[in-house]
């Protein structure tokens, strides 16, 4: 099964600071049709002015990946976890049996980022939090956060591998699917996927498929999430 999430269907909300996109429900906005994939719960495309963001807020049992396309943003949470990311460095925040959190856009440019949750493997754990920095890697599928014990990634409490990849136009990547669910989000660019053509912003979910070859039609930056 191919399911393709068009970008122009997306929910969406607007203010004076904030230009969101969202993936499934989210907030006010509410469609049975998309409220989540697998254990990916959401996955919000996030424009946010200077000097902006989101104040003091609680989560509970949720993993939440924060992924910065441009700009940055500070982060402080009740773990005392938390510091400025940018492009390339992505954080990783287990809410656990309960956490508060802020967020603002600390740079002199407005800040775009994904802000992706997952429902976790286990609950009610202790709050925790993670961030590492990757060097950008060209025509091949770089893991970022895993529920495996890898040193070279995030960990996550939720059974998962994210992956990311620039890809080069006309260069395709083979992968074979470990799990039963694949989420692909685009970026930038566009992309041929098991013949489904996407465009940035479009999302494609996959079940039950064991190989996927993917092939960039234009430079692209996508993540790709393998999970039950």
């Amino acid at each position: 099964m191919i399911k393709i999430r068009k970008s122009e269907d997306r929910g969406r909300h607007q203010n004076s600071w904030l230009n969101a996109k969202h993936s499934f429900s989210f907030g006010s906005y509410q469609d049975p049709e998309n409220t989540s994939f697998g254990p990916l719960r959401v996955i919000n495309q996030d424009i946010i002015a200077t000097g902006a963001g989101f104040p003091e807020h609680p989560h509970d049992n949720m993993e939440i990946i924060t992924y910065i396309i441009k700009g940055e943003m500070s982060h402080k949470d009740s773990t005392s976890g938390g510091s400025t990311i940018f492009p390339g460095r992505i954080q990783r925040m287990s809410a656990g049996f309960g956490i508060t959190h802020s967020e603002f856009n600390s740079s002199s440019q407005e800040t775009e980022l994904l802000q992706i949750w997952l429902f976790p493997e286990k609950h009610n754990i202790e709050p925790n939090y993670e961030e590492k920095e990757f060097e950008e890697t060209k025509n091949e599928l770089q893991l970022l956060v895993t529920a495996d014990n890898d040193s070279s990634s995030l960990s996550i409490n939720s059974e998962i591998k994210l992956f990311r990849s620039f890809l080069d136009k006309g260069q395709q990547i083979p992968y074979k699917a470990e799990k039963k669910n694949q989420w692909l989000q685009l970026i930038t660019g566009s992309l041929k996927v098991n013949g489904s053509e996407i465009s940035a912003g479009d999302g494609l979910g996959l079940s039950d498929i064991e190989k996927i070859s993917i092939k960039a039609l234009k430079n692209a930056h996508f993540l790709l999430f393998d999970m039950n």
